[in-house]
């Protein structure tokens, strides 16, 4: 089987894998360890992200996200390399990979919003997930 070039950009630099498909391509890139944060989004917040306008994940204090965020050992934060926002659930779902630039706690009350009508509701104690650039993106 012929074998192509897929390359893979983000904040951890740039690696050109060859396999016979993008789908192997990304089994390999796995390999390399990437820490990722894997979060799932509605549509209406999808949109204005990867379009780069909402570039803040906002995500209420709960034992989920926590799991996600930090260590239970340490109580420090988690480390990760790039966060894969998804679009719902299912087998076709459209994506992206943008890096990871950290996250705080909210600290005042805020609704922000946004050019498709979404309105997003900050408490102080939310997580703030902080994106940076998107390197990939499946539609």
């Amino acid at each position: 089987m012929k074998k192509t070039a897929h390359e893979f950009k983000g904040g951890w630099g740039k690696i050109i894998i060859e396999a016979p498909t993008q789908k192997a391509a990304k089994k390999a890139l796995q390999s390399f360890k990437l820490k990722i944060l894997y979060l799932t989004v509605h549509k209406q917040a999808f949109d204005v992200m990867v379009t780069g306008e909402k570039t803040n994940e906002f995500r209420k204090y709960t034992k989920w996200i926590i799991s996600r965020l930090i260590d239970k050992k340490t109580l420090k934060p988690k480390e990760y390399d790039v966060v894969k926002i998804v679009n719902g659930y299912g087998n076709s779902r459209p994506y992206f990979i943008a890096e990871f630039k950290g996250f705080f706690y909210a600290e005042l009350f805020s609704v922000i919003h946004y050019s498709n009508g979404l309105q997003v509701k900050q408490e102080p104690g939310d997580f703030v997930i902080k994106l940076g650039k998107i390197t990939e993106r499946k539609h």
